[in-house]
C-alpha cells in the first residue's frame, strides 16, 4: 500500500515525547496508548517491536487508518481497531473490579457486560465502548471511578448502546444523558420485558447525526439531567429529531430536584425497583420541549424600548419637519417612502410580530441615502450587508458571542444593500435565508460541532434591494411571507424614473459629508421618543383589511417552471 509505513523504525513523537514506532499519525500513538499497547524500543540488533494486540510487524496507512498484521493477516480500519480492543478489554473485565464498578454505578454486572464495559488492568482503568446506530465502534471511552471520562484521541462520539439489533426493532426509543443513565433504565426496561430501546448521548447539547439514525421512524422520549437555568437542554436534539422521529416527548423533571439530578438519580430513589421507577418516570413525560429559566430572559420590543431610556428622551420631530428635511438633499416628489420607511421603525416598538420591510428601487433611486440616514438612530442596527457567520458565529470566544442576531433583541437592522447577498452562491444564501427564518419565528437554535448557539429574539428589519429580489418569486418563504415590500419610482414605469434621483445626488456630491450629518441628525430627532401608543382600529377599517387580506390570498399562486 501507498504511503504504509512497516511497524520498525523508531519514533519519538514530538508533541507528546511519547517513544514508539513509525505509525505516520500521532492519533494512532495516543490512541494505541490509551488502548493499552505497549510499544517496544527497538534495539541495536534491528529487531521488529512486538505489541501486546498485534504481537507481530504490521501496516499502518497513514491517510485510511487502515492496519494489516503481517503474521496472521488481519485487517481492517480505524473501528475494527476499536472493536477489538473493546472486546479485547470487556473479556478483561472480571471479579473484584466488575463488583466495585456494579455497586458504584448502581446497576448490575449483566448490563455493564450487556454495554461492552471493559478493564484496562495496567492503567486500572474502565473501558466504555462508544457505538454508531449500526453498533460499531466509533470511540473508546476511559473511565476512572468518581471521575469524568475521557475518550480515544481520534475517536467519535456517537452513541452508548447494548444492542443494535434490539434499538432496530424497537417502535420507541429513549435518549439519555451519559452511559450509566443510559445503563440503568436499560436494566428496568429490560426487567420489566418492555421492547422499548435505550441509547446514551455524550451531552444533551451535542446531538449528532446517529441520535437522529437511532430514532429514525421511531417515537423519541428524551429523559436528559435536570440542568441549572440557560437554554433548554433539549433543544439541540429536538432540532436533530424534527422530521425523523414520529413523535418527540421530554422528561419534565420537578422543580424541587437540585441541579445535576437524572435517570440514575431516580433509579436509586426508588430503590431500583424497575415498575415503581418507570411508572415515576413515565409520569415526568412532556410533549413540549424543556424551556429552563434563563436568567436574562430576552425582553420584548416595548420593553427594550423602555430599558433604552436614555435613547429616548426627546418628543420626536413633526411629520413635514422630517419631509423637508429629506427634501431638501433628495428627489421626492412623493414624500411617501418618508412614511413607510419611520413607519416601519416605529412599528416594531409596538407589540406583536415584527414587521419586515423590503424598500426596493434600481440603483441610484435614493434607497441607499435613506437607509444610511438611520445609521445613529435609536434602537437601529446598521450594517452593509450581512453574512450567516456573521449572523450567528461558530467561533469559541470564552463567555463572550460575536453573534449579531443576540444583540439585535428589541432593535431595528438595517441593511443597506441586500442585493449583494442575493448574488451569492445558491447554497450560502440559503444558508443566510435559514437563520432568517428561524429568527423571525423568534426562537432558533443552532450546533457547530458540539457548540451550541440558541436564542430567543424578536427585532425590525427595513433593507434596501434592486429588482433582483424578483428572481426569488413569491413562492420563495422569505420574501413571499415575511417581507413587506415597498417600491420606490416603480409606479412611473419608465426608465427614467430615477433620473431626477440620480442628478440631485451629483449636484450633492461637494456637500456629502453635510448632507449625511443633516440626514442623521433628522432621523435621530424623528425617533428619539417613546414608543407610539397602538392606534385602535376602527371595525370598518378591520374589515376592509380583512377583506383585503382574502382577496390577495385568492390572488397570490406560483407557476412551478422546469429550469
Amino acid at each position: 500500500m501507498e504511503t504504509d509505513i512497516i511497524l520498525g523504525d523508531e519514533y519519538v513523537d514530538k508533541i507528546t515525547g511519547f517513544r514508539g514506532v513509525a505509525v505516520g499519525m500521532t492519533f494512532w500513538l495516543h490512541a494505541c496508548e490509551r488502548a493499552g499497547l505497549q510499544w517496544t524500543k527497538l534495539g541495536k540488533d534491528g529487531k521488529v517491536p512486538e505489541i501486546e494486540w498485534f504481537d507481530a510487524p504490521g501496516l499502518v496507512h497513514v491517510e485510511t487508518k487502515a492496519w494489516q498484521c503481517m503474521r496472521c493477516g488481519r485487517k481492517g480500519g480505524w473501528t475494527d481497531f476499536m472493536a477489538q480492543m473493546a472486546e479485547h478489554r470487556t473479556r478483561a473485565l472480571r471479579g473484584l473490579p466488575l463488583q466495585r464498578l456494579a455497586e458504584n454505578r448502581c446497576v448490575s454486572e449483566p448490563t455493564l457486560r450487556a454495554f461492552g464495559v471493559g478493564w484496562d488492568q495496567g492503567e486500572g482503568l474502565y473501558t466504555v465502548p462508544v457505538r454508531d446506530a449500526t453498533g460499531a465502534v466509533t470511540n473508546i471511552h476511559r473511565y476512572r471511578v468518581d471521575q469524568k471520562p475521557f475518550g480515544t484521541v481520534g475517536g467519535r462520539n456517537t452513541l452508548f448502546l447494548a444492542d443494535p439489533a434490539e434499538l432496530a426493532a424497537a417502535e420507541t426509543v429513549w435518549v439519555c444523558e451519559g452511559e450509566w443513565d443510559a445503563m440503568a433504565l436499560w436494566e428496568a426496561l429490560r426487567a420489566t420485558g418492555s421492547p422499548e430501546a435505550v441509547v446514551g448521548v455524550a451531552g444533551a447539547k451535542s446531538a449528532s447525526e446517529d441520535v437522529a439514525q437511532a430514532a429514525q421512524g421511531k417515537h423519541a422520549l428524551l429523559a436528559f439531567d435536570h440542568d441549572d437555568p440557560g437554554p433548554s437542554p433539549d433543544a439541540a436534539t429536538r432540532e436533530r429529531l424534527r422530521g425523523r422521529a414520529l413523535s418527540v416527548r421530554s422528561v419534565h423533571w420537578p422543580g424541587k430536584n437540585k441541579p445535576g439530578y437524572d435517570v440514575r438519580d431516580l433509579w436509586t430513589e426508588h430503590g431500583w425497583r424497575a415498575r415503581s421507577f418507570l411508572r415515576a418516570l413515565r409520569s415526568y413525560l412532556k410533549e413540549t420541549p424543556v424551556v429552563a429559566e434563563v436568567p436574562d430572559a430576552p425582553r420584548s420590543p416595548k420593553v427594550m424600548a423602555r430599558a433604552a431610556e436614555t435613547e429616548m428622551q426627546g418628543e420626536g420631530v413633526p411629520r413635514d419637519d422630517v419631509v423637508r428635511a429629506y427634501k431638501k438633499w433628495m428627489h421626492l416628489p412623493d414624500p411617501e417612502v418618508i412614511d413607510v420607511m419611520f413607519g416601519a421603525v416605529l412599528a416594531n416598538r409596538l407589540e406583536g410580530d415584527p414587521l419586515w420591510l423590503f424598500i426596493v428601487g434600481p440603483p441610484g433611486c435614493g434607497k441607499s441615502m435613506l437607509l444610511m440616514s438611520l445609521v445613529d438612530a435609536p434602537l437601529c442596527t446598521s450594517r452593509t450587508t450581512v453574512t450567516r457567520a456573521a449572523l450567528v458565529s461558530g467561533q469559541r470566544t470564552g463567555r463572550d458571542d460575536p453573534s449579531l442576531l443576540p444583540k439585535l433583541d428589541g432593535r431595528v437592522l438595517v441593511i443597506k444593500d441586500f442585493t449583494t447577498v442575493l448574488k451569492r452562491q445558491e447554497a450560502d444564501r440559503e444558508e443566510i435565508f435559514g437563520v432568517l427564518r428561524d429568527a423571525y419565528d423568534g426562537r432558533c437554535t443552532f450546533e457547530f460541532h458540539g457548540l451550541l448557539r440558541e436564542y430567543v429574539t424578536s427585532f425590525g428589519m427595513v433593507v434596501g434591494v434592486t429588482a433582483e429580489i424578483e428572481k426569488l418569486g413569491s413562492s420563495h418563504s422569505l420574501a413571499g411571507e415575511r417581507f413587506v415590500k415597498y417600491y420606490m419610482h416603480r409606479r412611473h414605469g419608465r426608465v427614467r424614473a430615477g433620473h431626477q434621483a440620480a442628478k440631485r445626488a451629483l449636484r450633492n456630491r461637494p456637500k456629502h459629508a453635510q448632507m449625511r450629518e443633516e440626514l442623521e441628525a433628522a432621523a435621530k430627532a424623528a425617533l428619539t421618543r417613546h414608543a407610539p401608543t397602538e392606534p385602535a382600529l376602527p371595525e370598518r377599517e378591520e374589515d376592509r383589511i380583512l377583506g383585503m387580506a382574502a382577496w390577495t390570498a385568492a390572488l397570490r399562486g406560483a407557476v412551478a417552471r422546469d429550469r
